[in-house]
């Protein structure tokens, strides 16, 4: 499904060495880069405060320390882009992937019945399209 699609792509962007090999053997894009690991930081356990929680401030600056030549403010226009070009594909109601991360999709769920909580009086929630996110086999094991 994907074959044509990858094979046409100038560049393809994996975020591990695992991902680049995999492509190179089935694909073969016309250029493949890796990005470096920029998600340090721990899995946000909620029992456990002290964990740190990444924003897109973390993600520019980290971005900035590992590609000495991108200045902060033009890391911060790469992630502010990125988003949004995901935000507006899955508004379209396409169905963003990205390999060795997961999958982002738009569901659509149905009118149904909740409660008020402060009242437990029944109340009609309105059916609304909600994102999904599905992580990939290799963030699974993270």
């Amino acid at each position: 499904m994907y074959r044509n699609y990858i094979n046409n792509v100038d560049v393809l962007i994996c975020l591990s060495e695992s991902w680049k090999q995999y492509f190179e053997e089935n694909y073969h894009p016309k250029k493949i880069e890796v990005l470096p690991n920029i998600i340090d930081y721990p899995i946000l356990n909620k029992k456990n405060k002290d964990t740190k929680k990444m924003n897109k401030n973390d993600i520019s600056k980290k971005i900035h320390e590992v590609h000495g030549g991108l200045s902060y403010a033009e890391t911060r226009k790469i992630v502010d882009f990125i988003l949004e070009t995901i935000k507006n594909r899955l508004a379209s109601g396409e169905k963003v992937l990205l390999s060795g991360f997961g999958c982002f999709c738009v569901k659509q769920r149905k009118t149904r019945l909740g409660a008020n909580p402060q009242t437990g009086a029944p109340v009609i929630i309105q059916e609304r399209n909600s994102v999904k996110f599905k992580p990939s086999k290799c963030l699974r094991h993270v």
